[in-house]
């Protein structure tokens, strides 16, 4: 689920070069703004929970090649997420022959916990027979997550948490070093209800490198639009947010990747419910609640040990 209070799937740039001239320039404090209205709408944000269709085109034939359905809750107050997603197509499938799957998981106790999807293939075998599906647990990977992205099934990060997000940091940064020679370009505008950040890459003069980040002060000063552009490549990532209890989230966030003049990829994600600071169910982060069962097979990492699973 590959998903994402900076709530999309992007990480701002905290670029350092070695040989630029630059500094940060423009409507600088109005980034204090960001930062403050930002860190208060997520603040109200205690639980999370909702739903989500997620689909890919292939743009040279416009093509759906992938669409899945999640399931997701998230806590705050204990930096937690899980999650069920159904895959309706894949790109690697014929349409025809395609039977869609469920995968599950959670972000939870400083461990992920990612179930394999229930088909014959991924079953173990236990005694020569298909039993169980294969549980694998392992640390979360180090460094920011974004919160919304597309199709990765392995790293929910990049689905749908709320807690981890790095925009005050970058921000903060930016506004650190406004006065620091050694950074790339940087330049901060205004646009009615919306604040800019644009950094450039000067120093290959064939390649000019821009990152473009906006934020909108009317949708709890949460990031509405990122721009990247590098050797004719741009990827754009627009999000429309939805009120609900007093919190914004995301309603329906998209990505288009265009090479040349030419659009090659397509991502929506569309939020089909959205529910916030409501109760969550108590078995939302076990290993039963995320759909373990008896007779799965347990791989964990972080103890170097293996075991069938026995609820208790």
């Amino acid at each position: 689920m590959r998903a994402a209070a900076l709530w999309i799937s992007t990480c701002l740039a905290m670029t350092l070069a070695t040989a630029a001239s630059g500094r940060v320039t423009g409507e600088v404090d109005a980034l204090t703004e960001v930062i403050e209205g930002f860190e208060q709408n997520q603040q109200a944000l205690r639980t999370w929970q909702g739903s989500a269709t997620i689909k890919r085109w292939k743009h040279s034939d416009d093509k759906l090649v992938g669409e899945s359905e999640v399931d997701f809750i998230s806590d705050r107050s204990n930096d937690a997420i899980a999650w069920k997603r159904t895959v309706l197509a894949v790109p690697s499938e014929d349409p025809e022959d395609f039977e869609p799957y469920e995968t599950s998981g959670m972000l939870s106790d400083g461990r992920i916990v990612w179930v394999a999807p229930r088909t014959r293939e991924d079953r173990h075998d236990r005694d020569g027979q298909p039993h169980g599906v294969n549980v694998h647990v392992r640390e979360p990977e180090a460094g920011p997550r974004p919160l919304i992205a597309t199709d990765d099934a392995f790293n929910p990060g990049l689905y749908f948490n709320p807690v981890v997000n790095n925009t005050p940091q970058t921000l903060r940064f930016y506004l650190q070093n406004r006065h620091n020679p050694d950074m790339y370009p940087a330049t901060v505008t205004r646009q009615g209800s919306r604040v800019v950040l644009e950094i450039t890459n000067p120093t290959e003069p064939h390649n000019k490198i821009i990152n473009r980040y906006t934020f909108d002060l009317s949708s709890g000063f949460n990031l509405v639009e990122s721009y990247f552009e590098s050797e004719g490549n741009r990827t754009a990532t627009t999000t429309k947010y939805q009120l609900v209890n007093k919190v914004y989230v995301p309603a329906v966030s998209t990505t288009v990747s265009q090479r040349g003049s030419q659009t090659i990829r397509k991502v929506e994600t569309l939020f089909t419910s959205n529910r916030v600071n409501e109760p969550i169910p108590a078995d939302a982060f076990t290993l039963e609640g995320i759909g373990v069962r008896d007779g799965d097979y347990i791989l964990d990492t972080i103890t170097n040990k293996s075991s069938w699973y026995q609820p208790d």
